[in-house]
């Protein structure tokens, strides 16, 4: 899991950085968004992922690609780029109501 602050903007209030938290939040919200550049565009699958802890100094997701889905057959080439970007959409219920956020994480709710 690198840092997102080279793909996306996270506004400072909502970034976390520790790496305990960003696994037990990748883990209680496993289904993710791959989003990578085939042929010069972009594609995105949504996928249930398994977050390996152990392996690599960050961790490393797994997941099953069909092999009807585009990505199935450039996945070989995406693993050795490491050019992919991979989302995980649990805050939205809490962003949507503020005082839900406030209940969730106090510390960074203003």
């Amino acid at each position: 899991i690198n840092s997102a602050s080279e793909a996306m903007y996270i506004p400072p209030h909502f970034r976390e950085t520790d790496q305990a938290k960003l696994f037990e939040f990748i883990e209680a919200h496993s289904f993710g968004l791959l989003v990578s550049n085939l042929d010069g565009e972009l594609f995105a699958t949504h996928l249930p992922l398994v977050l390996h802890r152990d392996r690599g100094s960050s961790g490393t997701l797994a997941g099953h690609v069909a092999r009807a889905n585009e990505h199935h057959e450039h996945m070989r080439a995406l693993a050795a780029s490491n050019e992919v970007l991979v989302m995980f959409a649990g805050f939205l219920a809490a962003q949507r109501a503020p005082s839900r956020a406030a209940k969730l994480n106090p510390a960074t709710s203003r």
